[in-house]
């Protein structure tokens, strides 16, 4: 843990696997309230528990294989010996993304139909549940990590509106052929929103706790329940900060809108 890089490496699968446990969390809540809320309410938390569903199968898996096998680069030779459990959780999360519909068949359940049921409603939906930060105004350093996130919130917003005009323009292939890159660029929207309004309880829970004139890292050294909330403010500006810019790659691809997988001759022969 001396190495930065090994630092570097250990601070990304810890974000990435809070970030999908906030996610995963808030959508059990989602569930719970979709079935045993007040009854106003239940179709809202169902719509956003359906546009979720593809998200929390495809992202998670897909990260959760990356966790896997960063995990295997973090013990370096070794971590891809039988001497170390890392090399079969690698292999045994692959099928995760293959189970239950692989993740492309998830990708486009994600646009060709959670994006367009009753009208779009899902989307809306989405719109109000981001828009949690308003009537939840972060303070201190969260308000530089919310603004950075809306940033990305917006680009998402924008992906989806693109992502529909390839479809007008060039057809449903088009429309589907970079389904994958518009779940992934909303699975690192998604997680972000959930660790940030983690960090924020996380702050507001610091705050109460820290004695006057005491520097914040140094009493999180000295207290087991303040270092677990400093952990929660570091993850969340990590995935920010250094996950999170994944999405304008996603979002890239998307708004340029190559058609050349459709176009190419891909027979077995000229793969072989």
């Amino acid at each position: 843990m001396e190495h930065p890089d090994v630092r570097r490496m250990l601070m990304q699968m810890r974000s990435v696997t809070e970030g999908l446990r906030a996610m995963m969390y808030t959508v059990a809540w989602y569930t719970d309230m979709a079935h045993h809320g007040p009854e106003e309410t239940r179709e809202y938390y169902q719509d956003l528990v359906d546009l979720h569903i593809p998200v929390c199968k495809a992202f998670g898996t897909d990260q959760g294989f990356e966790v896997a096998c960063t995990g295997i680069q973090v013990l370096g030779g070794v971590g891809f010996t039988r001497d170390f459990p890392l090399e079969q959780n690698a292999r045994d999360q692959k099928i995760g993304s293959i189970y239950e519909g692989t993740n492309g068949i998830q990708a486009m359940d994600l646009v060709g139909r959670k994006f367009g049921v009753k009208q779009g409603a899902l989307i809306d939906n989405l719109v109000k549940e981001l828009n949690w930060f308003e009537s939840n105004p972060p303070e201190d350093l969260l308000v530089d990590w919310v603004r950075e996130w809306e940033g990305y919130r917006k680009l998402m917003f924008e992906s989806i509106s693109n992502l529909k005009r390839i479809g007008e323009h060039s057809g449903q292939s088009a429309y589907l052929l970079y389904a994958v890159n518009m779940l992934q660029l909303m699975g690192d929207v998604l997680c972000s929103f959930y660790l940030l309004k983690q960090a924020q309880v996380a702050k507001l829970k610091l705050n109460k706790m820290i004695p006057e004139g005491k520097d914040l890292k140094a009493f999180a050294d000295e207290s087991e329940e303040a270092g677990f909330y400093w952990n929660k403010l570091k993850t969340a500006e990590y995935y920010v900060w250094s996950i999170l810019p994944r999405v304008l790659s996603h979002e890239r691809i998307i708004r340029n809108a190559s058609l050349t997988p459709l176009e190419a001759n891909l027979s077995s022969e000229v793969l072989i």
